[in-house]
């Protein structure tokens, strides 16, 4: 996949120290990203292959997106001394940055577009909204939340507020730190 990564705008080598402690997650965070967008469009094609020709996984944007929150993360670590991160500020400033940076692609001429039925032209033009959406759930499973139907409440104004481009992680977060039940933190 990749063999160097440059973090947060810096190029490494494999001798950096932040090379060294942020190299497997970032590979790890990379993997899961993309597993989660290859699984979405799966679903997405299964349940309309009108659309299966249309979708498409951006890898690069993949990159661009897991390496910003990786800026993200980094830059909040060693300016506020943190040692570990919540896994709603990584739902939050993973889906923020999947959001600015789409997965997934609607690759469809003109007349291709306007061939296909409503309900599929309005989900394409919402997929990476969805996706995004889709993301925060594998980083809290409706399961393991306090309410299920707060989550649902709380994914709607996400929704809205990424649509009006008012999104903002910190308060994703906060809103999302409302329903999750497991106290503590994660590594980045």
């Amino acid at each position: 996949m990749v063999d160097r990564v440059a973090l947060f705008g810096a190029f490494l080598n494999e001798e950096s120290p932040l090379y060294t402690e942020y190299n497997k997650k970032f590979t790890d965070r990379l993997q899961e990203v993309e597993r989660e967008a290859k699984k979405f469009a799966v679903v997405v094609k299964d349940l309309r292959p009108s659309l299966a020709p249309h979708v498409d996984i951006n890898h690069a944007n993949i990159f661009i997106a897991v390496s910003r929150y990786f800026n993200d993360a980094i830059r909040l670590r060693t300016m506020h001394k943190i040692s570990g991160v919540h896994r709603t500020k990584i739902a939050a400033y993973t889906a923020k940055w999947c959001w600015l940076n789409p997965i997934l692609n609607a690759n469809i001429g003109y007349d291709d577009y306007f061939a296909l039925n409503d309900s599929d032209k309005v989900l394409l033009l919402n997929i990476n909204y969805l996706f995004t959406l889709d993301l925060i759930r594998y980083f809290i499973p409706p399961e393991q939340v306090h309410d299920v139907h707060q989550m649902d409440q709380i994914l709607s104004r996400f929704l809205y507020m990424m649509k009006v481009g008012v999104y903002e992680e910190h308060h994703a977060a906060a809103l999302l730190e409302t329903i999750d039940p497991i106290n503590g933190e994660e590594s980045v």
